[in-house]
């Protein structure tokens, strides 16, 4: 496999998912506009990706595969309540310094002004969010989840730009249009009891409003 790239793309691939995965071997291309690139992920293990459906309209020699199911992180009827919660409040957001950040990593918010500060001066207006499907967890839950390790404790910020990339296009492929983060304890809690925590941090995958 390492002759050629896995890109996550998106275009004639409904019947999987609104994001596909695509392996091109060395010289081959995306040869039509209806097919979206969304981004280049790099797979550990590509033979998880069950078994091959064909080549569909719009690519020229690329193999789509249909993804593993995701274990889901809670049961289903706990994602609608979280659902719910994440639709119903206000989010605070930091615009970041490089526009093309929400193309390669989405865009973040964080649940209160004072946990925004954290990386840098929130916009004066709180915003609100549409969310279907997320992928809700902690760290742990949710690297196991993407199968890709979490953020190391000393990560640069150079580090953790590509190290979110990877998430969010993973993320995508497996169908999710956010990530959901919660911290261990909270998280822990959360399976246990029902209740959702006053802290979240929330990752919408792909967004129009580019940041406003």
């Amino acid at each position: 496999m390492t002759c050629g790239r896995w890109l996550v793309v998106r275009g004639h691939c409904g019947v999987f998912g609104p994001a596909c995965l695509c392996y091109l071997t060395s010289g081959q291309s995306l040869t039509s506009g209806a097919t979206r690139l969304l981004g280049e992920v790099n797979l550990d293990a590509p033979m998880e990706w069950l078994r091959c459906i064909g080549i569909p309209y719009g690519m020229s020699g690329g193999i789509f595969h249909s993804p593993v199911k995701t274990r889901p992180t809670v049961p289903e009827a706990t994602v609608a309540k979280i659902v719910a919660h994440v639709n119903r409040k206000q989010w605070w957001h930091v615009p970041p310094a490089d526009p093309m950040a929400y193309s390669k990593r989405g865009k973040f918010l964080a649940s209160s002004f004072s946990e925004a500060e954290f990386y840098g001066r929130p916009l004066d207006e709180p915003q609100r969010v549409a969310i279907k499907k997320p992928l809700v967890g902690d760290e742990h839950a949710i690297s196991k989840a993407l199968r890709i390790p979490s953020q190391r404790e000393a990560m640069s910020l150079e580090a953790i730009a590509p190290h979110d990339e990877r998430w969010r296009n993973a993320a995508l492929a497996k169908g999710f249009d956010s990530i959901v983060l919660m911290a261990p304890k909270a998280f822990a809690e959360f399976k246990r009891s029902g209740k959702l925590p006053r802290s979240l941090e929330l990752n919408i995958l792909e967004t129009p409003t580019m940041g406003h």
